[in-house]
């Protein structure tokens, strides 16, 4: 495959192929995205919003290196795809495999903690919780919460901030059709909490997972307000 994408830091990939990306639903301008996730992002968008399972199927693994193949390859990197002979589980596979294979999560390490902070805190102050479930916080707590983490999107990279905004956005939009996909916040939190809010000293330990996820289940609930 061509190294320009897939397994290049998030800057390199935006040089050699990005798209402008506004929300059908909110009119928000989230770009410049990765190409990738512009076009994959949107057809799933258009066609997977119902679809039981998505983001938690796999789909083809020939397909899969074949549309990796497609959006490595210059000059178009995927731009043109009419998508004819792929499905929606392939594409939904796509999308994670590029966000998996970026050399750092959309969270920047440095950025790490801060996220994470108030979450660390709650399951502190909840050690015996065994429902799996995070624990919930009070409308003033959230309120805080959002506002130091409006701080914190601030501080991220422009081009993570886009893509995490975007990312947010459309997670929520397939949680708004949870009935029909079967996928709510929880699990698409579980699915995706690896790209967004992960560190390499802690993969290994189901409490900073428990925490992450929590972290990611309260940006996908909040995400209009940031």
């Amino acid at each position: 495959f061509d190294p320009l994408i897939f397994g290049q830091p998030l800057e390199v990939s935006l040089q050699h192929a990005s798209a402008i990306v506004t929300s059908p639903y909110e009119k928000i301008n989230f770009g410049p995205l990765p190409m990738v996730v512009a076009v994959s992002g949107t057809y799933l968008l258009e066609n997977a919003l119902q679809v039981q399972g998505i983001f938690r199927l796999n789909g083809s693994a020939k397909r899969i290196r074949e549309l990796q193949q497609i959006f490595a390859e210059p000059p178009t990197f995927g731009s043109t795809i009419t998508w004819q002979g792929y499905n929606v589980h392939d594409a939904a596979n796509l999308l994670r495999r590029y966000l998996n294979n970026l050399p750092e999560p959309i969270v920047p390490l440095s950025e790490y903690d801060s996220f994470r902070a108030p979450f660390v805190a709650l399951e502190l102050s909840h050690p015996n919780s065994s429902s799996g479930k995070p624990a919930k916080f009070s409308s003033a707590q959230r309120r805080e919460i959002v506002s130091e983490q409006q701080k914190l999107f601030m501080r991220l990279p422009p081009a993570n901030r886009q893509l995490l905004l975007y990312l947010l956005d459309m997670l929520e939009m397939f949680a708004k059709h949870s009935k029909k996909n079967l996928m709510p916040v929880p699990n698409l939190a579980s699915s995706f909490q690896p790209c967004i809010l992960s560190h390499p000293s802690h993969d290994q330990s189901p409490e900073d997972y428990k925490i992450s996820r929590a972290c990611v289940i309260f940006l996908i609930e909040n995400c209009k307000d940031f």
